[in-house]
């Protein structure tokens, strides 16, 4: 099986939700670049509730030697580096991320990606969620930013109804 490799955001956005578990649910496990590791070990210095990843051993962290294609890219953190490297070293895995800089880069390279809003997609479609709506509204409260014709188009394609 292709690895699924998870920048930081959607680690963070998920258990901000308490919705973690649809990782492994939908995935099985997780690769997650040391940067991406740093970068949530960062956040809770600063106080941000984060993922206690020792405590999740469906995700497993992993050394990547950042390509120097991608290592030049100054809009992009550290992560999405990260991860943009680790898929090109593996090129039939799925990326998670929601940067659209860093998804951009991925469709550039024809690297498979997902980000939050498709995991959650993905859930409802699985039957791990009974309604997108609700997560849509806490994700926003949280600090994800979604434009509103993003939200009614999720909501759409979930079968459920705009806002």
């Amino acid at each position: 099986m292709s690895p699924v490799i998870c920048n930081t955001s959607p680690l963070y956005y998920l258990h901000q939700l308490q919705l973690l578990p649809l990782l492994p649910a939908l995935f099985g496990s997780i690769w997650v670049p040391q940067a991406v590791c740093d970068e949530l070990a960062q956040g809770a210095k600063t106080g941000c509730q984060i993922p206690d990843l020792a405590q999740n051993p469906w995700i497993v962290a992993k050394s990547v030697v950042l390509d120097p294609g991608i290592a030049g890219l100054d809009h992009l953190g550290d992560g999405e580096k990260a991860v943009l490297s680790l898929g090109l070293l593996h090129p039939k895995s799925l990326l998670i991320l929601d940067d659209l800089a860093a998804r951009q880069t991925a469709e550039q390279h024809s690297l498979n990606l997902i980000g939050t809003l498709g995991i959650l997609l993905a859930a409802k479609k699985q039957g791990h969620l009974n309604e997108i709506g609700p997560v849509l509204n806490d994700l926003t409260g949280h600090g994800f930013h979604l434009r509103l014709d993003l939200h009614n188009s999720i909501l759409r394609r979930a079968g459920e109804p705009e806002i």
